[in-house]
């Protein structure tokens, strides 16, 4: 069966505590604002979901699965959402990991675990309702969904590019119209590697998320060449998620440490 995000329950029926007789609504995996409105319309309304892709088979895993329809076109550019931590164990959504070469295998995420990471994440970095995030990885893959989150949480805007794009980004911090970058290490070294591109704009990134240091080399030149020494010269605090003790990183697949917060459960055929 389909359905697009407004034949969605206005409210939330039944959460079951395993998924054998659950509905779970799947999700087309195309990086854009329909599919996160999409997905935060599930949270919202108390609705399991997951991201469909052709490697992600829930057929015998769980009750039902209905498909949401996304438009054909990917709608990009600014977006803001509303997104209310709940600490309820009950599930939320449905993902696939596989580790760098293995077989995918479903992971139950409670919505819990969704605002444990979301919580601790916003308070070492500090983040207020004035970020105005450039989210440069998908936000149908883990971190880009969690940034997405953790904007939210706090009432701030976030932006998706059509793709990663430096120059766009040199142009957006000029005009003043972002302060925050997401983005993964091998992003970050395509900016290392041509830090002219952003040069002295860097300075307006008040937030970053894995490796927005490279910001702060390439406007002045410290980086000797490595990602550890990109690590070592910079003082934001974003750098330090991975080692703060009792925080998450920027992924719902950190280890949940509070005892309050269960590890996500696996599920098994």
């Amino acid at each position: 069966m389909t359905l697009t995000a407004s034949d969605l329950p206005d409210s939330p029926s039944a959460r079951p505590a395993g998924l054998a007789d659950a509905e779970v609504v799947a999700i087309k995996g195309v990086s854009s604002l329909d599919f996160l409105h999409a997905a935060f319309d599930c949270t919202a309304r108390g609705q399991v979901f997951a991201i469909s892709r052709p490697d992600s088979d829930l057929a015998d895993l769980v009750g039902s699965i209905r498909t949401i329809d996304l438009p054909d076109t990917a709608h990009l550019g600014w977006g803001q959402l509303s997104y209310r931590p709940d600490l309820s164990d009950a599930p939320a959504q449905i993902v696939f990991t596989s580790g760098t070469e293995g077989t995918p295998k479903p992971i139950v995420l409670s919505h819990r675990n969704l605002a444990d990471t979301v919580a601790r994440l916003n308070a070492i970095m500090g983040v207020t309702d004035e970020i105005r995030e450039y989210i440069g990885v998908p936000v149908t893959y883990s971190f880009g969904l969690g940034r997405v989150r953790a904007v939210s949480a706090v009432g701030g805007r976030f932006f998706l590019p059509d793709r990663f794009d430096p120059v766009e980004i040199r142009t957006l911090l000029e005009a003043g119209e972002i302060n925050a970058i997401s983005a993964v290490p091998s992003l970050w070294q395509v900016v290392l590697a041509n830090p002219d591109v952003i040069g002295d704009a860097g300075a307006a990134v008040r937030w970053g998320s894995r490796m927005a240091p490279a910001f702060e080399v390439a406007s002045t030149g410290a980086s000797r060449g490595g990602v550890s020494d990109v690590e070592a010269v910079t003082t934001r605090p974003s750098s330090r998620l991975d080692s703060a003790a009792n925080t998450a990183v920027p992924s719902e697949y950190a280890p949940i440490r509070a005892a309050a917060s269960p590890s996500p459960t696996r599920l098994r055929r």
